[in-house]
């Protein structure tokens, strides 16, 4: 079985797309630090979200702390712009939570009001599985 868990924090806020098939889905990135000889390490993650509460992800912006549940894809290798070879690791999300234990309790929403982390939803979102043709990747 493969099952990934990553906390961490949301790069940009998350893109309401598409799929050829007609279904909608979000898609966003997340951080998680870890350190390795030492040295802080960050690992970036591509997240798909499919059958997604629109409430719950008006509340996710950038920056927030978030505890992300699902399927590792398998990892891509591509070249960037600048000629280096990079990886990039795909996450299938089945649930999204936010982090109750962040060090930053508080985050402003959209209309400038603060809102408690996990105040928007207490429980994880369930995601059913995605057909492979609505894959955006």
């Amino acid at each position: 079985m493969n099952h990934i868990q990553i906390i961490g924090r949301v790069g940009q806020t998350p893109e309401l797309k598409t799929s050829q098939s007609g279904n909608k889905f979000y898609t966003l990135s997340v951080v998680s630090n870890s350190k390795k000889n030492g040295e802080e390490c960050s690992t970036w993650y591509r997240c798909t979200i499919f059958n997604y509460s629109q409430k719950f992800m008006e509340y996710v912006k950038k920056g927030s702390a978030v505890i992300i549940n699902g399927v590792l894809q398998i990892p891509s290798i591509y070249e960037a712009k600048d000629g280096t070879s990079k990886v990039s690791l795909d996450i299938i999300v089945s649930s999204i939570n936010f982090n109750p234990f962040s060090s930053k309790k508080e985050e402003a929403n959209s209309d400038g009001q603060e809102v408690q982390e996990g105040q928007a939803n207490a429980q994880a979102v369930p995601m059913d599985d995605p057909r492979d043709e609505d894959l955006p990747f």
